[in-house]
């Protein structure tokens, strides 16, 4: 096979990038592996224009008796590869498509199904509390493409994000702290079993929903006041610059 850069000599290798065929003459090596002149040129332009990072310095440990030092953030390496946070965005306005382009599939089912809860209740209920579930749709609506385009940027960034983030990461995560996202999903299969087996029509407790307020500020209210770790107390700054 003859170079198609050289052609009177023969190809010894492929471009490692772009597969193209090239000769001794013509090969270029990074790091050992041969690449043709073009893309060996658009490399080297690239690690030019973003340089390594140099390790950060690790601290030295405390002496005995002095206060731990606060811990340090992590060096991300940013990542070209990532979900496009534009493209998120725009498939995020379809239920759970967003969530999926970024590889959270289960947090892309939560969204199908929270979706497809409220707009049903929103049909079968009615009788003038359409006023109540429209701007709760609404805001559920806007909420999916906003995190998709948030959680895409992360990515780009290079942080690491979790299969569960953002308001489902914070309902359905750290359930061994406390047991309120357990509970809360339990009492909402056993309502809704309930209507499915027509024990009860909805619109018997949809005028009861103002309890689920008052559940969610007895919770917080007890996470404010209850007795916290010393590791937990000297964390909590840091997850909140996070």
């Amino acid at each position: 096979m003859q170079c198609p850069t050289c052609v009177e000599t023969t190809v010894t290798a492929f471009c490692r990038h772009c597969g193209k065929g090239v000769c001794p003459r013509c090969a270029q090596s990074l790091d050992g592996v041969p690449h043709c002149a073009e893309c060996a040129e658009v490399l080297r332009a690239a690690r030019e224009a973003n340089p390594p990072r140099a390790a950060e310095p690790v601290a030295p440990p405390p002496a005995l008796g002095a206060t731990a030092p606060s811990r340090v953030r992590p060096a991300y390496v940013p990542d070209a590869d990532a979900p496009h946070p534009v493209l998120s965005g725009v498939l995020g306005f379809v239920p759970g498509l967003g969530a999926v382009y970024n590889g959270q599939y289960v947090k892309g089912l939560i969204h199908v199904i929270l979706f497809g809860l409220l707009m049903t209740i929103a049909t079968n209920v009615g009788r003038g509390l359409e006023a109540m579930f429209v701007p709760l749709i609404a805001a559920f609506y806007l909420y999916m493409p906003i995190e998709a385009v948030r959680t895409a940027q992360a990515m780009r960034r290079g942080e690491r994000v979790d299969e569960l983030s953002g308001l489902v990461g914070t309902l359905f995560r750290d359930t061994a702290r406390s047991p309120a996202a357990g509970v809360a999903v339990i009492a909402a299969g056993i309502v809704l079993l309930l209507f499915s087996l027509e024990v009860f029509r909805l619109e018997q407790i949809v005028p009861y929903w103002p309890l689920l307020l008052i559940a969610l500020g007895i919770y917080w209210l007890y996470t404010a006041i209850r007795p916290r770790d010393p590791e937990q107390s000297a964390a909590a700054p840091d997850e909140a610059r996070e």
